[in-house]
């Protein structure tokens, strides 16, 4: 007695026929992912497809490819700390200013790009000798190019403060 005859791969039920797929490149969402794609490529490229200039064919920013950013802290405590994180181009920088009086302010030129991301931490310093009130309210503030992007405000005892701009 002989072994049942197994049939050739790929097995096909009678009755059924298998259909040849069709090129990737004939399918419509590969060409509306393409679309997509380019698009996105296109924004990125152009840096961020965002126009700030005016409707006179001005770039509206600073010629040299920088921006200005100011970090502003505020309170009735007698001294802050302030915390400020940069991310410009890829580039990120972090630096601390330990008990100073406030009103707290500081400036950098950053580059003009795509990716970006501003950060300011505040905080009150404590009295501990009680030479002078402790505070009460502290606000932070981050302005690029004169405009104001982030603006917190926190009260109470020692209270800390965060403002985030991308």
């Amino acid at each position: 007695m002989s072994a049942p005859q197994q049939p050739p791969a790929p097995y096909v039920p009678q009755g059924y026929e298998l259909k040849k797929k069709k090129p990737i490149y004939t399918r419509v969402w590969f060409w509306i992912l393409v679309v997509v794609i380019v698009a996105i490529a296109a924004t990125a490229a152009n840096g961020g497809g965002s126009d700030s200039g005016g409707g006179d064919g001005s770039d509206g920013g600073n010629a040299s490819g920088t921006v200005e950013v100011t970090y502003t802290l505020e309170s009735d405590a007698p001294q802050v700390s302030a915390t400020y994180m940069t991310l410009d181009g890829g580039n990120i920088g972090q630096a601390q200013d330990n008990n100073v009086a406030p009103p707290w302010s500081k400036t950098l030129q950053v580059e003009d790009s795509f990716i970006q991301s501003f950060t300011l931490t505040g905080q009150m310093s404590p009295v501990f000798d009680g030479s002078s009130p402790d505070g009460t309210t502290i606000t932070c503030r981050i302005t690029v190019d004169g405009e104001v992007v982030a603006e917190q405000t926190s009260t109470g005892q020692y209270a800390i403060v965060s403002c985030n701009a991308n």
